[in-house]
């Protein structure tokens, strides 16, 4: 796990330990989802803003430049790792869900609220919130990670064993055996109905 994996991770567990307990079981996180996707949604056109070339993705410059514009400052490293770690497949460009995820993690490190985010686009921050809370309510034991035993526990009564191993698996797509946030993330985009062509 790389250190900026390390200082997302400390990040989701502080914001969770101040909020653990908001959700009270599978069904609760079930009744979140349109507010989290219209959260994301509500995202759409600051992509499509920093999309100049309109290719419906963005390359590392564009972000730079849109978090020079969103007030973030974070060093040209930083950046790029956060703009690596978002990147799942490696090409070189993030596509709209892969940006939800960047900034995300933009919004968690910044270290302070994430003012021109809050102003114009509250629904996302809710959205993360939410986000945030079911990472948590998932992460029984508070380690950051999920585990299949925490999954099995949070979703026992709602899903078979089978679903639940699947949705492990779906989540899990570094085959490390646990789950981090930002592929929760990403994964949990998908459930909630997110689109690439949205």
């Amino acid at each position: 796990m790389s250190s900026l994996e390390e200082q997302l991770k400390d990040a989701v567990k502080a914001k969770g330990a101040a909020r653990r307990g908001n959700l009270k079981n599978f069904n609760t996180i079930l009744m979140k989802f349109p507010k989290i996707e219209a959260g994301f949604s509500d995202c759409k056109d600051v992509f499509k803003a920093i999309d100049d070339d309109n290719s419906n993705s963005i390359e590392l410059s564009e972000m730079k430049a849109a978090t020079q514009k969103l007030g973030l400052s974070f060093s040209e490293d930083k950046m790029e790792q956060i703009f690596n770690l978002a990147d799942f497949d490696s090409d070189k460009h993030i596509t709209f869900r892969e940006f939800i995820v960047a900034l995300t993690m933009l919004h968690l490190l910044s270290g302070v609220e994430f003012s021109a985010t809050n102003e114009q686009h509250p629904t996302f921050v809710q959205a993360v919130e939410v986000v945030v809370d079911a990472f948590v309510f998932f992460d029984k034991n508070g380690d950051g990670t999920i585990q299949h035993e925490e999954l099995n526990e949070a979703m026992a009564g709602n899903a078979s064993n089978q679903e639940i191993a699947a949705r492990f698996k779906e989540m899990d797509f570094k085959n490390s055996g646990v789950i981090q946030f930002i592929q929760f993330l990403y994964v949990f985009e998908d459930w909630v109905g997110m689109d690439e062509d949205e």
